[in-house]
């Protein structure tokens, strides 16, 4: 039997037999992109945590030697992808789905070989190939939406919208988005095709079109879907998700996992002096300014959000990763910026995000709207946001957290898609001064309290992952 810690590669695996390697358990497989692997090790923990022995697939190359996985009863088994070492894999997405996909042949191999060892396989959505590899072997299997309840609803509906002849929204690339509201999806508001999952908003022959079409067949052929979410914040998509597919909420697994106060996986190194800068600033006084591990401005766009910070007056902690900028981050700055801010100011390429959302400076967070830094700032600090969509599910998140929640704010953009540096000023004041700064913050409160009810023992999600366990690892 493994370590909590320890790697194991396929070649080791081949030299045991399968039952003295893994006796009963239960195997995980994300796809590995960042933003992926972090919430399936944290329900790997969780279910960890319960007793159940699980086995965490991962490309070798992806974690980090010195990741803090060490948890009682979790193996990390680590497959060879067979890319080429320079190959990013984690931090690029079309290195991660060739990781992804070349990991399938090892993947089956050893599956086959360990069948009688494992209750149950749960896998990214992502991991279109998985489930009916599992099925063929007659291993029960689970499917892990990294998203909240209402992005899946809206997936899943995707067939009933392009037999409706709605999708796809354009013909071409090059063709505008329809301005009118899309009605009639089960268990989600009427929204804006700019609204959308922005893969779904391509024409029908690109490759990220595809790729939405066919995660959709994934999450409705699932035997049951376990989502990173909590139920009393989307009871409507949740219901009309249960209606055809078990549904288990279990968020935030941050919270279910033990409380973590650093992510296990990161792949840039983080920058703890901000952590020194935080503890001379005073209560609530710091914008923290984080696009996650993927999203990146134009330079324009940079340079526009540069001069905001400066003009607004408030003191900043933004997060400007080795990858996010066209030009070395001293030429994308604007002239003098640093010397000008350098009183209020600190740019760091990578934090704790843990650690800095939950320290007592911070008084607001600029995100992406990530839905993982969504649940991060809500297992945290639990300070109020600004929501500044990229890619992915952001602009359906933005709607949860701006119109439904009340617990962020929105950027207006110009004609040409820019936010000016005056609208940048202008939100981040009433994010941290007057009357709405206050509403935010009290409509924050009462979502954590559904939140830490929702994580509490006999709560919905504390009992959904008992009911999953009892359900699908049980043997």
């Amino acid at each position: 039997m493994t370590s909590a810690n320890e790697r194991v590669s396929v070649a080791d695996m081949e030299r045991d037999t399968p039952q003295q390697v893994l006796t009963k358990s239960v195997w995980i497989l994300p796809c590995p992109l960042q933003g992926h692997i972090n919430p399936l090790l944290q329900l790997a923990r969780a279910l960890a945590g319960r007793g159940v022995h699980v086995v965490f697939l991962v490309p070798k190359a992806t974690l980090p030697e010195r990741s803090s996985l060490e948890t009682p009863g979790l193996s990390v088994l680590a497959l060879d992808d067979g890319l080429p070492p320079d190959r990013s894999r984690g931090s690029n997405i079309k290195d991660s789905f060739d990781s992804m996909n070349h990991m399938e042949s090892a993947f089956v191999r050893l599956l086959d070989a360990s069948r009688q060892g494992v209750a149950c396989l749960i896998y990214d959505a992502f991991v279109a190939w998985a489930p009916k590899i599992a099925s063929s072997l007659s291993i029960r299997s689970s499917c892990f939406f990294t998203s909240n309840a209402t992005a899946c609803a809206v997936v899943c509906h995707i067939p009933v919208l392009i037999d409706r002849g709605i999708l796809p929204f354009r013909s071409d690339e090059n063709a505008p988005l329809p301005t009118s509201e899309i009605q009639g999806i089960d268990g989600a508001p009427d929204l804006l095709p700019e609204e959308f999952p922005v893969c779904i908003t391509f024409d029908a022959t690109h490759f990220r079109y595809k790729f939405m079409a066919q995660l959709a067949k994934t999450l409705r052929n699932a035997s049951s879907i376990i989502i990173n979410t909590v139920e009393e914040l989307e009871q409507e998509p949740i219901a009309a998700l249960r209606a055809s597919v078990p549904i288990y909420t279990v968020g935030p697994l941050l919270l279910l996992s033990g409380r973590p106060s650093r992510l296990a996986v990161n792949f840039w190194p983080e920058d703890d002096e901000c952590l020194q800068w935080l503890d001379s600033q005073t209560p609530s006084s710091v914008l923290f300014v984080s696009f996650g591990s993927m999203a990146s401005p134009s330079l324009h766009q940079f340079q526009e959000l540069a001069m905001g910070l400066e003009a607004s007056g408030q003191r900043f902690l933004w997060v400007v990763r080795p990858d996010s900028t066209e030009v070395p981050l001293q030429d994308a700055l604007p002239v003098g910026f640093l010397e000008r801010t350098k009183d209020r100011g600190f740019i760091i390429s990578w934090g704790p995000q843990l650690l800095i959302l939950s320290h007592r400076s911070i008084g607001g967070f600029l995100t992406h709207g990530g839905w993982n830094s969504i649940t991060e700032n809500l297992s945290t600090g639990n300070v109020p946001m600004v929501c500044w969509p990229h890619e992915a599910e952001q602009r359906l998140n933005r709607r949860l957290m701006c119109d439904m929640w009340n617990i962020g704010l929105r950027l207006q953009q110009k004609e040409d898609g820019i936010v000016a540096k005056e609208e940048i000023v202008r939100v981040i004041s009433r994010l941290f001064h007057g009357n709405e700064a206050r509403e935010l913050k009290e409509a924050s409160t009462h979502v954590v309290q559904l939140v830490t009810k929702a994580i509490a023992k006999g709560g919905s999600s504390s009992r959904n992952l008992q009911d999953f366990q009892r359900n699908f690892i049980s043997v």
